[in-house]
């Protein structure tokens, strides 16, 4: 395709069709050409990022004859903990030759705002230099709005989407590219436009622009399995971080202190946090089944936690 002209798609019969052959020809077209293809996903929590993460991985995993849920492990980067091993093993393991997509999750509800900035924008300009010359990569970066990374760092993406997930419906994404306006050589601007190229139907080829499009989320299994992985390897890394505020306080309390309250304290500091606390059933709200383990709490334990944590979030 050309400066001006994204794709050239065949008749689709569906929405969600359309939006699975557009996705296909922008991502793996430019990986056979040999081009950097980076994809930055934003939108409100709740509205499906990381879901429309997977459609998309999956349809640029089974291009290249895989089956996705076998290889979504070692596409998805769930923690910043795990990003260079799982790089590494993409781009020169053996038996991942074939996959050609990383998939970097959110993470700010385990980072503060500061480093997250940081790791996102690291992140994207350590995969830029190390994928050249190796292995052509469709990176995809999920956060929650373009200000999480520099004006610099954006002029290495190609595209940006905005994730909106209506209730009982697929995914809807608008997708912008973005592109260099030149007009003025001194003064170069980064500038988003909507998606051109030409679709075929009735047997003639017509001129269209595409902003929003139908994404069909992944399967129940595919979304299970990401969501057990994303919450063991999350809840991991938010144990790490208690246990050193713990071993802090215990220093400067000589071993005295209230556990059950500092993590009433740190888990109900915002929502993207009671995710890894509570699940809903209903209109009541229920501790995790695994959380017990995960603090290693006793039975008294996680009864105070319990009843301390409901009370504090309905007074909230």
């Amino acid at each position: 395709m050309g400066k001006y002209v994204d794709f050239r798609l065949p008749d689709c019969k569906t929405q969600e069709e359309l939006g699975s052959t557009l996705i296909e020809h922008l991502t793996v077209n430019r990986i056979k050409a040999k081009k950097p293809c980076f994809l930055y996903l934003t939108g409100e929590s709740g509205e499906g990022k990381s879901y429309t993460g997977l459609a998309i991985s999956k349809i640029i995993a089974e291009a290249y004859g895989l089956d996705f849920l076998r290889v979504m492990d070692n596409a998805v980067v769930y923690t910043p903990l795990e990003y260079s091993f799982k790089l590494r093993n993409i781009l020169y393991a053996k038996e991942l030759k074939h996959l050609h997509v990383i998939m970097i999750d959110e993470a700010r509800d385990l980072l503060s705002s500061k480093t997250w900035y940081d790791f996102i924008n690291r992140t994207i300009n350590d995969i830029n230099n190390q994928h050249r010359g190796v292995k052509p990569l469709v990176v995809i970066v999920i956060s929650q709005d373009l200000g999480d990374i520099d004006y610099a760092t954006r002029k290495t993406i190609q595209y940006r989407g905005k994730c909106l997930r209506p209730i009982g419906k697929n995914a809807v994404l608008h997708l912008k590219r973005f592109w260099k306006d030149e007009h003025d050589i001194s003064n170069v601007k980064l500038r988003e436009r909507s998606l051109r190229g030409f679709l075929r139907h009735d047997g003639r080829s017509h001129k269209v622009y595409i902003g929003d499009i139908r994404v069909k989320l992944p399967s129940k299994n595919i979304r299970d399995v990401y969501d057990k992985h994303s919450f063991i390897k999350k809840s991991e890394v938010l144990r790490r971080k208690i246990e050193m505020i713990e071993k802090r306080i215990q220093k400067e309390m000589y071993g005295e202190y209230d556990k059950i309250g500092m993590l009433v304290d740190y888990y109900s500091q915002n929502d993207l946090l009671m995710k890894f606390v509570t699940v809903r059933k209903g209109n009541n709200y229920h501790i995790r089944s695994d959380f017990k383990r995960i603090h290693d709490l006793t039975g008294s334990d996680l009864k105070d936690f319990e009843e301390r944590f409901l009370n504090r979030i309905a007074g909230d």
